[in-house]
């Protein structure tokens, strides 16, 4: 694919990841999730000249968060293994989720600031889901799309809903 096509590529991925999906308070995601989550998909984006990571979690497929300072040197650090290469740990990311755990912190300075520890992966299918390079949530197991733009679709009338502890299916 030529330098262009993969730029449009990249752009796409990363639009795609926000579009429709709630950004969920960083002192919501660790108060909801104090144990951790699984991270499906990351994108960088640009606002008023500054870059941020926006990642999207199995846990809620509906929302997404965004880290502060330590959270973006860390995925940067994450990203120069894959020699910058933001699609190409997408593409991993389809397969292993990052298990991450967000918290606060104190500085020598005595401010507050958000940590993040990546404590590894866990595999794809063990949630039955991940997130494609339009954003949206796939079954893995039927390929069909499940969430789109933030939106649970209905699979045989009844929503999907599913539990927080073993992601199987449940119903209503």
């Amino acid at each position: 694919m030529s330098r262009l096509g993969n730029a449009i590529q990249k752009v796409n991925a990363a639009s795609g990841l926000t579009s429709g999906r709630t950004k969920i308070k960083t002192d919501d995601l660790i108060a909801t999730y104090p144990n951790g989550v699984h991270i499906t998909a990351i994108s960088k984006n640009n606002y008023n000249g500054s870059s941020y990571y926006a990642y999207t979690f199995v846990e809620d497929p509906t929302k997404f968060f965004t880290g502060g300072t330590v959270v973006t040197e860390k995925t940067d650090q994450l990203l120069d293994d894959y020699d910058g290469d933001l699609a190409e740990l997408n593409a991993d990311l389809q397969k292993e989720y990052l298990k991450a755990i967000l918290s606060k912190k104190r500085g020598k300075n005595n401010r507050e600031y958000t940590n993040v520890a990546f404590l590894g992966t866990v595999p794809a299918s063990k949630f039955n889901t991940y997130t494609d390079e339009n954003g949206n949530t796939i079954d893995a197991e039927t390929g069909e799309v499940i969430v789109v733009d933030g939106v649970e679709i209905e699979k045989d009338g009844q929503q999907r809903l599913f539990s927080n502890d073993s992601k199987e299916e449940v119903p209503f």
